[in-house]
């Protein structure tokens, strides 16, 4: 696959580079970020708790419906601002996410 993505250097001519924006690779960092962060709980609201899953006592992370409810607020934003899109989807302080 990642041979695919290889082009020619548009100033050393005679060299290889990879791709400068690749969709599928801006969708793996996105989520692979999304499922490694813990969200601290100690001071969520139980109405919240259907979008997260708990790992500990002390922490949890984004259910797969979360994260896609998240994707879909990204990718119809102008701009990008996750603490607000996280107190606006999750009402989820940035503070309490970690990752």
């Amino acid at each position: 696959l990642f041979e695919n993505l290889i082009g020619k250097c548009s100033i050393y001519t005679d060299e290889k580079r990879e791709s400068s924006w690749n969709f599928y690779a801006e969708c793996f960092n996105f989520y692979n970020d999304m499922v490694n962060l813990r969200i601290n709980i100690q001071n969520l609201d139980e109405t919240n708790r259907k979008y997260f899953t708990s790992i500990n006592k002390d922490y949890c992370k984004l259910t797969s419906e979360s994260i896609n409810i998240l994707k879909d607020e990204v990718l119809n934003s102008n701009i990008v601002n996750y603490s607000k899109i996280f107190k606006k989807l999750f009402l989820v302080d940035f503070a309490q996410i970690e990752g």
